[in-house]
């Protein structure tokens, strides 16, 4: 990401996020159930800074774990042309504390103990032999309010807003030859993916832009995504 400079005149920083997530998924009950495990790895801003240089690099970054997530999802639902399953995913605060430690002395630190919980419902349609659809919608919650303790300014919460996710999805299968080899079924896909806050976080009265409502209050997004699906050798799936 090219990021404009902090000041007048500054130039360009430039900087690569990255996540990786690493996914497991048992299921139960003839695959009507199902438990998942989610262990996610960022390359982002390093949440432990000890050095003026590094405090002074408004995007130092560094290697981390993110938040372990665990979910159970199951099939409520399904006939010839419908389905419908619900779950809840928890993600569980493992990622470590952002804190900035000058000269040996915490200057500040965010304590990110919070829980989120996110209850989702979802469902596929087939209305016909070429055309699907897919949708969900899922709600996040957190637990409380996370805590910043500053040499400053003493210690002062604040809280994360909750967010509501709406995924739509439209395709049509322009190749189907199951049973045969090669490419076995090919489809366009469209998808729509909304996110909004209904819930503003709490304004923290701090003066760091990380902490101020600028970056905790509304949110509305709207994506709007293009791609293929399809198999090879009715095995090999590819989007």
């Amino acid at each position: 990401a090219n990021i404009p400079p902090a000041t007048p005149g500054g130039s360009n920083r430039s900087r690569n996020l990255q996540e990786y997530r690493f996914w497991g998924e048992k299921t139960f009950f003839n695959e009507n159930i199902s438990l998942d495990l989610i262990v996610p790895l960022y390359y982002s801003t390093d949440r432990f800074i000890d050095s003026v240089a590094e405090a002074n690099n408004p995007t130092p970054l560094a290697g981390q774990f993110g938040d372990l997530a665990f979910g159970l999802k199951a099939l409520v639902w399904e006939d010839e042309d419908k389905a419908y399953s619900a779950g809840v995913r928890v993600e569980a605060p493992t990622a470590p504390d952002f804190i900035v430690d000058l000269f040996n002395q915490v200057e500040d630190r965010i304590d990110m103990d919070v829980w989120y919980f996110t209850p989702w419902i979802g469902g596929q349609w087939t209305p016909g032999p070429d055309w699907f659809a897919s949708g969900f919608v899922s709600y996040q919650l957190n637990s409380g309010t996370m805590t910043r303790v500053s040499q400053r300014r003493g210690p002062n919460v604040f809280r994360q807003p909750t967010y509501l996710f709406v995924d739509l999805a439209i395709g049509c299968w322009i190749v189907q030859r199951e049973g045969q080899g090669g490419l076995t079924s090919l489809a366009p896909v469209v998808e729509l993916h909304y996110t909004t806050t209904p819930t503003n976080g709490t304004i923290d009265p701090g003066e760091d832009d990380y902490s101020s409502g600028e970056l905790i209050g509304k949110t509305d997004y709207l994506n709007i995504a293009g791609g293929f699906n399809g198999t090879i050798n009715d095995d090999w799936q590819f989007g």
